[in-house]
């Protein structure tokens, strides 16, 4: 759940007092029109974000008191679970998914709470993004008697979505452009670090915020271990990391790692290994399948949420290898593996390991074959490969595809395999990366 139902592609607010000069574009009186609306939009909302902080805290609270019982009566797992709910909260501003004791009602009351104060919330908005229609509605009809046409479309596409925010439940979500929240990375640079040593296995090793200078090769896990648990290892890399060079290979076990960065790093990943990351930055290096062993089905995994990735994209795509679950994460020019599969290619696409959802593609080489495990995905720029015929697709299917400041078409598909472009502005979901981070020095240049 997002924090704000803010309409970043279409923040209005009032503008007439403001007439555009007539030297101006109608690209920039546009732009000057939507940023005098985004300002007063901005203040409406904000009722509707300090009441939803006000709702997290009640309902942490009540977590309090609900771990302080488990707590005197000594019931660890139920305490650790409310615990993680708590965290949840704090670091996301929703409720999670993993239970907890009472979660249904407490989930159930949470609901209705956030509903009434996202009803009121568009109650106060009505008003302003109708006097807002009005105001882009004039504008359109100036800018079509100044004969510019392409901003009065502009305009036009604008008014419908605008409408169309008006007849749903809820403001329209906010269209994202990938970069607008940074993090802060340590400086401190970690020598003494289990990711110098040649393996780890039988334990989880949980690093502290630093700098990791790697030179070498270690691995996760270890097959040779009698005891089947003791054949596994895992590393959790907390937010703030930044992880340089070397290579990760995680034989059995897996790395989890939140708002770190990693550059130039190979991560490879193989049988009974996963790599979980959450809000991370990946300049160069690889993400891929390692090792001779595998079964018939996603032997190596791949979650990716909120990550921005340079250059880099898990290889291969074929069933055997990898695993992917990508969400909104924002791709740069990277090039794409072939989308491989086994014998129906649209319906193996669907599984849940074969998702790559709400994501921005700029400047990636991407084949058809690829694209049928996308959803709602954004491409800029982008250069696709005519190969969908090389998977044989099984049964008809049309894949939605969104472009961005780019005049590329879809790709043309086959009989079978329909590809349907549109403009990114009548998008009414989140989608890419919000992390920034400038790759002026990335690895790859």
């Amino acid at each position: 759940m997002r924090k704000s139902f803010c309409l970043v592609a279409i923040l209005f607010a009032s503008a007439c007092s403001h007439p555009a000069s007539a030297r101006e574009s109608g690209a920039d009186q546009l732009a000057k029109l939507l940023f005098i609306h985004s300002v007063e939009v901005e203040e409406a909302e904000k009722p509707y974000r300090e009441a939803i902080g006000q709702l997290n805290d009640n309902y942490n609270q009540a977590l309090e008191r609900a771990a302080g019982k488990a707590q005197k009566a000594g019931q660890l797992e139920q305490l650790l679970s409310i615990r993680n709910e708590i965290k949840h909260v704090q670091e996301q501003g929703a409720v999670g998914e993993t239970p907890y004791p009472g979660h249904e009602e407490m989930r159930e009351k949470y609901a209705k709470a956030a509903a009434d104060i996202a009803k009121q919330n568009r109650s106060e908005l009505i008003s302003t993004v109708s006097r807002h229609q009005g105001e882009l509605t004039k504008l359109k009809v100036d800018l079509t008697k100044a004969g510019d046409l392409e901003a009065a479309m502009d305009v036009s596409r604008l008014i419908e979505l605008l409408t169309n925010s008006l007849t749903g439940d809820s403001p329209v979500p906010a269209p994202q452009t990938a970069s607008s929240k940074g993090i802060k990375f340590a400086t401190n640079a970690v020598k003494d670090t289990p990711l110098n040593s040649d393996i780890i296995t039988a334990t989880t090793v949980e690093l502290e915020p630093g700098v990791y200078e790697l030179t070498g090769k270690l691995m996760l896990g270890d097959d040779e271990q009698e005891d089947k648990e003791d054949q596994f290892g895992h590393v959790v890399v907390p937010p703030g990391s930044v992880v340089r060079g070397g290579e990760l290979f995680v034989n059995n076990g897996s790395i989890t790692a939140t708002g770190s960065l990693f550059v130039g790093t190979e991560l490879i990943v193989d049988l009974h290994g996963e790599l979980k990351a959450t809000d991370c930055i990946f300049d160069g290096g690889k993400l891929r399948k390692g090792g001779a062993w595998s079964t018939k089905y996603y032997s190596a995994k791949f979650t990716l949420v909120n990550c921005l990735l340079n250059g880099v994209f898990p290889v291969p795509l074929s069933p055997r290898a990898n695993g992917i679950k990508v969400t909104e994460c924002t791709i740069i020019g990277a090039t794409i593996a072939p989308g491989e599969y086994y014998e129906t290619p649209v319906e193996e696409s669907q599984n849940e390991w074969r998702l790559v959802e709400r994501c921005v593609f700029v400047d990636c080489e991407i084949p058809e074959s690829f694209l049928l495990m996308t959803a709602d995905c954004v491409f800029e720029n982008c250069e696709f490969i005519e190969d969908i015929d090389d998977v044989a697709p099984e049964k008809s299917a049309t894949i939605q595809m969104y472009f961005r400041k780019s005049a590329v078409n879809p790709p043309a598909g086959n009989n079978r395999v329909k590809f349907k472009g549109e403009d990114v502005i009548a998008f009414r979901k989140n989608f890419g990366s919000v992390l920034e981070y400038d790759f002026s020095n990335s690895a790859n240049n």
